[in-house]
């Protein structure tokens, strides 16, 4: 019994220097981070992606533009587009304050946490099957994947690589408490567990995957290994409720209605297996896909087949006994850490993303980097002859994916390139039309953006928002006919659509039918009765009918949700001149003068100066 023990002990002084690192494995590991910084430095001449996320969390985001206590108190107690990420957000703050809109830094230090990363992988590679080549091998993998660019590549992902930073970080020293028992190291896991859910509320998939630890390290489950996990399982449940609290409160989760039962257990099979073979064969990548269109009731073949490829695979991990327990851990890890986001639940409108890859790969990297170190001790039968296959394989792999990322980094350059890409690779897909015109439309190509939306109602017409933002494109080039015929396609679609009733009524107006003018603020104003642009444009539609009182009370209503709108306080005012009330006509033509109104202040001049 003291010869077990004291064989146990060597190990565990291994661990403290983090599976051993020393001087060479840097040597290693640093043309790794060197290629991958080359790889990603195309990166570093990339814009926002103005319309797709980086404008809500970065460009219009008023929380990073205060530093101030209040504001990061504020960051730590609400929701920011539907998601919880307050950790994230407060690192945009920081780049802000010191770096306001010029997107190289944002991209440099997602850069750099991806760098991060890679190394962390190495060190926890490194601390399951201790080899070093194999190691560094899933290291490479991770660094130069193409199904990663993604979450290097767009701004918005910081949230992708610092989680996946404060998540390894606590494998790891969960890792080391295992080996040496000691308690600090827990409460360092716990710690860093918090952390990753700052970041990204996904890191709540920590907990099950310690429980694969414990299994993988041969540690018996007993009271004592549950006690500590109690801290673990907290953050999960208090973390997980916030998700499914965002998620549910945004409407996320009705993006995609009236799916069976059925069509959902083929969206969560096709994910699974869409992943993992895209590990293998990153082709045709994209930024968005979006569910699939049936025919005839059916879904395209490759989702019916999905179920039976994950049952071979299964068949597969237990036939296989010679490596049957890193083959459960790795597809383990791999599957806990991407359940979140293969749609049993929908949610938004992809049914896969490349992003959501980023740390379930490393479950599938460790497969590899296990079967590199069994092949390099001679394990298998003919090993000899399998390992000059496997180097030339493994380098091509290698040259495929460094020209793949290099190549993808110039897709996410901006976000007319981005958008152009999914057209590229999905041209019947709606979607890439639908992005780039509100992108061209941001940077007032009117004539693109109507192009682009043109397209997109081809390919899709049931999507009221396409009508919509045609219409408003239109009315820039004074085509008020179409615009109100695509105002009232969207209406149809959308009967809810307040903005399409608004400016619907505003063409009405400019065509002298008052009355249908009329009709449609009215209706705007049932579904958005907050709306004080409706009643002002309502009031001076009455106004125009000669009917002042109908004209006063919208004026009224008005101002009352907008205190400042200079038309309101204008032409109010104007209505008080005529009724003779002059001390409340000249109040309102002074506040539309402060307001900015050049007509408003000759008007005060001319009747409130005289007095």
């Amino acid at each position: 019994m003291a010869e077990k023990k004291g064989n146990q002990k060597l190990p565990n002084k291994k661990a403290n220097n983090i599976s051993g690192s020393n001087t060479s494995e840097w040597l290693f590991l640093a043309p790794i981070l060197i290629l991958t910084y080359i790889l990603y430095s195309g990166t570093l001449k990339n814009y926002f992606i103005i319309n797709w996320d980086d404008d809500g969390y970065i460009i219009n985001n008023p929380l990073i533009k205060d530093l101030s206590w209040k504001s990061i108190v504020f960051m730590f107690s609400h929701f920011h587009l539907d998601n919880y990420h307050p950790l994230t957000t407060l690192s945009n703050a920081l780049e802000y304050h010191l770096y306001k809109l010029n997107p190289k830094p944002y991209h440099f230090n997602n850069l750099v946490l991806h760098l991060l990363n890679t190394t962390l992988v190495f060190y926890f590679i490194r601390q399951l099957i201790k080899n070093k080549e194999a190691s560094l091998l899933a290291a490479l993998l991770f660094a130069i994947h193409p199904m990663h660019v993604e979450s290097v590549s767009w701004i918005s992902e910081r949230k992708d690589v610092l989680y996946t930073a404060f998540f390894l970080l606590s494998l790891i020293t969960y890792n080391r408490f295992i080996q040496e028992e000691k308690k600090y190291l827990l409460a360092w896991s716990v710690a860093f567990m918090f952390l990753s859910c700052l970041s990204k509320p996904a890191a709540v998939a920590l907990t099950p995957v310690l429980f694969l630890l414990d299994y993988y390290s041969g540690k018996k489950i007993m009271m004592s290994s549950l006690i500590q996990k109690i801290p673990f399982l907290i953050l999960s449940l208090l973390f997980g409720i916030m998700v499914l609290l965002s998620q549910s409160q945004s409407g996320s989760m009705n993006m995609v209605e009236h799916i069976p039962i059925i069509d959902k257990i083929f969206f969560v099979c096709y994910g699974l297996v869409f992943y993992i073979v895209k590990l293998f064969a990153p082709i045709h990548l994209s930024a968005m896909y979006l569910y699939p269109l049936k025919d005839n009731g059916l879904l395209p073949m490759e989702y019916y087949l999905a179920p039976f490829v994950l049952i071979a695979l299964i068949i597969f991990i237990f036939k296989f006994k010679k490596i049957r327990k890193e083959l459960i851990f790795g597809f383990l890890f791999y599957f806990f850490t991407i359940a979140m986001v293969i749609q049993l639940v929908p949610v938004g409108k992809a049914i896969v993303a490349e992003r959501y890859s980023y740390m379930p790969y490393i479950g599938l990297f460790f497969i590899l980097a296990k079967l590199y170190t069994m092949l390099q001790n001679n394990e298998f039968a003919n090993a000899q002859k399998i390992k000059s296959v496997m180097n030339i394989t493994i380098g091509i792999f290698i040259i495929i994916f460094c020209v793949g990322t290099w190549n993808r980094n110039k897709d996410w350059k901006d976000s007319y390139s981005l958008f152009s890409d999914i057209i590229k690779q999905q041209p019947y897909n709606y979607f890439g039309y639908y992005a780039r015109g509100n992108g061209r439309t941001l940077q007032n190509d009117v004539k693109g953006a109507i192009e682009d939306y043109s397209q997109a109602i081809q390919l899709d017409s049931t999507y009221d928002v396409l009508w919509y933002n045609r219409g408003v494109q239109r009315e820039k080039i004074n085509e008020k006919a179409a615009a109100a015929d695509d105002y009232t396609q969207a209406i149809k679609i959308n009967p809810q659509d307040s903005k399409s009733f608004y400016n619907r009524g505003n063409i009405k107006v400019e065509s002298g039918n008052l009355l249908g003018a009329i009709e449609d603020y009215t209706q705007s104003l049932k579904i958005d009765s907050l709306h004080a642009e409706a009643f002002c444009n309502r009031a001076i539609a009455h106004l125009n009918l000669k009917d002042s009182t109908k004209a006063l009370a919208d004026f009224n209503s008005s101002l009352k949700q907008n205190p400042k709108l200079v038309n309101a306080l204008y032409y109010r005012a104007n209505l008080y001149i005529a009724q003779k009330n002059f001390n409340a006509a000249c109040e309102d033509y002074n506040a539309a003068a402060k307001a900015g109104s050049a007509d408003a202040q000759k008007l005060y001049d001319y009747y409130c100066k005289q007095k």
